[in-house]
């Protein structure tokens, strides 16, 4: 007899499919719907002049860009800054130097200039992914046109406004010697009372925290046209009417750059994870709502929303090969396939093992200090 649900062997998916199933048990059928429609129906209204003038090297020009710009911005005009105030190098106990300052100088001498590029490549990559979709992708002809669109300027108010916001509170948390307690190099006064003040170097400092938040927030977005890429394909795949693609070989070409998009993304969130560990690990600030809130929300992107497209395009391909199975009588398959390259599956691993872990025991150490008080 026939496994009326079947499930491939391969144990992420294999869980992925659990999860999917216990929350269509869950959740009724019509919340589904509009959770759907409100997740996956607005679909992003981006100029097709915007990407499709764009050349095979545009991403790696994005991150080239990006990365010397960080490294320009955040380096070497912060250590010519600090020279001429005298903050970078000294002899008061009380003060953190920039020469001092471990945390940023690994993280301005690479890891911000390495999130900063590929986040800039993210960005592209995403866009032109999801315009060629729309433009050349026989999926998306069979999965429909949704509307509303989703207008560039509502996703740039919240990235600009959630970014403002998370600076404010960041740099209230600098100022506050009960969370950091030794004076930064780029606090320019502490008067009796022990209030720090912004100098023209602190302004400056706001101001590129504003900047690190607003491309990570845009890099967010980014991710969300790679999810509504993926429902896309998957409408199209869970059509009782699809012919296409008639192979999974034909589906991993029509989603190149999908797969493209998904290793970058990861490879960023590598880099953060990297960057919250140095941040906790070499100069650990007390716990406080950045310090907390920017793990968990690391954890819960990298953990399960950068694979969730990859996972969700190859579940939905699996199902239809059985139902293509079944349909001429053929015995149900029950391997998945998946859509990664050999060389993108040993970088995805490699990320998973090398920085997850360090991850993990950083966001354990964070919330066990919290709890101390």
């Amino acid at each position: 007899m026939l496994n009326q649900d079947p499930r491939p062997n391969d144990s992420k998916i294999f869980v992925f499919s659990l999860i999917v199933s216990a929350f269509k048990k869950i959740l009724p059928a019509r919340l589904r719907r509009t959770a759907g429609e409100i997740l996956f129906g607005v679909t992003p209204a981006i100029p097709v002049t915007l990407t499709s003038t764009l050349s095979r090297k545009a991403p790696r020009n994005a991150f080239l860009f990006g990365f010397g710009t960080a490294f320009v911005l955040c380096f070497i005009v912060i250590f010519l800054w600090t020279m001429a105030v005298g903050s970078f190098k000294g002899n008061d106990p009380s003060r953190l130097y920039f020469s001092q300052d471990y945390t940023n100088l690994i993280n301005y001498l690479v890891l911000v200039p390495l999130y900063v590029g590929l986040a800039s490549a993210l960005i592209v990559l995403s866009s032109e992914t999801w315009i060629r979709f729309r433009l050349d992708s026989p999926l998306y002809e069979a999965s429909g046109i949704r509307l509303p669109r989703l207008s560039i300027g509502i996703a740039l108010f919240v990235v600009v406004g959630a970014s403002a916001a998370l600076t404010c509170t960041f740099i209230s948390e600098c100022l506050d010697p009960n969370i950091v307690e030794k004076t930064s190099w780029y606090i320019a006064h502490v008067d009796a009372t022990g209030q720090r003040s912004l100098g023209g170097l602190g302004v400056y400092y706001a101001l590129l925290t504003f900047s690190m938040f607003l491309i990570c927030f845009s890099a967010l977005v980014a991710l969300g046209l790679i999810i509504i890429t993926a429902a896309e394909a998957g409408r199209c795949l869970r059509s009782s009417m699809t012919t296409k693609p008639a192979t999974f070989d034909e589906l991993a070409e029509n989603l190149t750059g999908f797969v493209r998009a998904y290793i970058v993304a990861k490879a960023m969130t590598g880099v953060l994870m990297l960057n919250y560990v140095t941040w906790n690990w070499i100069n650990p600030p007390k716990p406080s709502f950045n310090v907390i809130g920017f793990g968990a929300l690391l954890a819960v992107i990298g953990l399960f929303f950068v694979s969730f497209p990859r996972y969700y395009v190859e579940l939905e391909w699996y199902a239809l090969s059985v139902r293509r199975a079944v349909a001429k009588g053929k015995p149900v398959p029950v391997e998945s396939s998946d859509l990664r390259s050999r060389n993108v599956r040993l970088i995805a691993n490699a990320l998973d093992i090398l920085i997850i872990s360090g991850f993990i025991q950083s966001i354990v150490g964070s919330v066990l200090r919290w709890l101390k008080g």
